[in-house]
């Protein structure tokens, strides 16, 4: 059937022209009509007489304003095109039919805790952000992240940065992969990552950086897999790698260098395989190379030097 095939699709993540959202799954479904909604602004209520929504630009619920959409409601975006909340947005579904949709192709940024705070409220139904998602609360401006719990998997790059007030990443539980890159650096608050529980799997590199008061990799314990590089540079409180337990494979390279108190490289002790090369530079207080005894393949050069206990 065709809702059914639908629903199919989407959930295997080929819908990339147009985001589906289906709130009521029906047995049968007979499309009755079809909207055309332009540009510009949108509110009152989207029925299912009038399904399937077709959306042909970006569009606006303006401020003071609401766009209620009905269960069996199907609407499609018919490119990249963005829906900017001012004003309120009502998705009427139920429980055994959640929203699961894939949304955002151009990314998303957010700056303020507010933007965090009402994520859902704007976006419903996003759980995977196809685009580049930015956390940078340029110092202050935000402390939690519960806003975004919905969040299964992020297509793009994620970057966590300059967040000097943020206390723990608990809010991305439900995460379970990063499709490009995940950057990290100066989160001065953070000790660890736990909040990051479920995720299994970043397509990029993963680059942890500057985060001086950071001590262990704890929060990562799902983590199996790393498509590009890990490098960890200039966190000057990590002691240890505890964490890191289930990392298997690196694509590309290991770099490891300026971290001043770390001791050992206990919790890499899954890792059989790095891609690049290994590189370590400037851990002062390295004694040995006790967690790396499962490697068994370097694709290029390894490096060592400048670790003034070795």
């Amino acid at each position: 059937m065709l809702q059914d095939s639908l629903q199919h699709n989407l959930k295997s993540g080929i819908m990339k022209k147009f985001i589906s959202l289906i709130f009521t799954l029906i047995p049968s479904v007979v499309v009755i009509a079809q909207t055309i909604v332009s540009a510009g602004d949108v509110s009152g209520t989207w029925s299912v007489t009038g399904s399937p929504y077709q959306v042909t630009g970006d569009i606006t619920i303006q401020n003071g304003t609401l766009l209620t959409i009905e269960p069996g409601v199907t609407v499609e975006f018919q490119g990249n095109y963005n829906l900017n909340v001012q004003g309120r947005s009502l998705a009427v579904g139920t429980e055994a039919n959640s929203i699961s949709q894939g949304c955002l192709p151009g990314g998303i940024t957010f700056t303020t805790q507010a933007q965090i705070d009402n994520f859902q409220a704007n976006y419903p139904g996003c759980t995977v952000i196809e685009g580049d998602v930015t956390i940078d609360g340029g110092g202050h401006s935000i402390t939690n992240l519960n806003g975004l719990s919905v969040l299964t998997s992020v297509g793009g790059d994620l970057s966590i940065m300059q967040n000097y007030t943020l206390l723990s990443l608990t809010g991305l539980d439900n995460l379970v992969s990063v499709g490009g890159d995940l950057y990290y650096s100066r989160n001065p608050s953070l000790f660890n990552f736990t909040g990051l529980n479920s995720l299994t799997s970043i397509g990029g590199d993963f680059s942890i950086m500057n985060c001086n008061n950071l001590n262990s990799m704890t929060g990562l314990g799902s983590l199996t897999s790393i498509g590009g590089a890990l490098d960890i540079f200039h966190n000057q409180d990590l002691d240890y790698l505890n964490g890191l337990d289930s990392l298997a494979v690196i694509g590309g390279y290991l770099a490891i260098s300026s971290n001043t108190s770390l001791m050992d490289l206990t919790g890499l002790q899954s890792l059989i395989s790095v891609g690049g090369y290994i590189y370590m530079r400037g851990n002062h207080t390295l004694t040995d190379f006790t967690g790396l005894d499962s490697l068994t393949s370097i694709g290029e050069s390894l490096t060592i030097k400048q670790n003034n206990s070795l």
